[in-house]
Formats: structure tokens, sequence, C-alpha cells
């Protein structure tokens, strides 16, 4: 997974601008990079599939990082 860019949430952040800086959504969105989509795709029929779910990721942001 990866944040949309700056442009999705609003068409004014799509060219960079110091006087728009910081950018802060109100809420980050996600998606799903291009080159891992099949990948995904996998995943997401197991999960489906599966009875129930271990999680056993780092604790760090990037790993409790649940959508």
């Amino acid at each position: 997974m990866e944040l949309v860019p700056p442009e999705t949430y609003n068409q004014t952040w799509k060219k960079w601008d110091l006087n728009k800086l910081p950018i802060m959504p109100d809420a980050f969105q996600f998606q799903v990079a291009k080159d891992k989509r099949k990948q995904f795709q996998v995943v997401k029929r197991l999960c489906n599939q599966a009875k129930g779910i271990i999680i056993a990721t780092d604790s760090d942001r990037e790993g409790e990082n649940n959508l």
C-alpha cells in the first residue's frame, strides 16, 4: 500500500507550491501500488477464504498499519 498522490485530495495540490505546504488532508488515503496489484489480489483472495488471521507484524507505524 502507498499514499495516494496529493491531487487525489485536492487538484490545487497537484503542482507543488511552497506557500501551500504542509499538505495535510483530513484523513490519509491509500492505494495499492501498481507493481503490487497482482500480489495484492492473491493475498486478498486468501484472506477472504481464511477462517481467521493472526497479525504478527512489527509494532511500529508501518507494521501496524491496518486499513
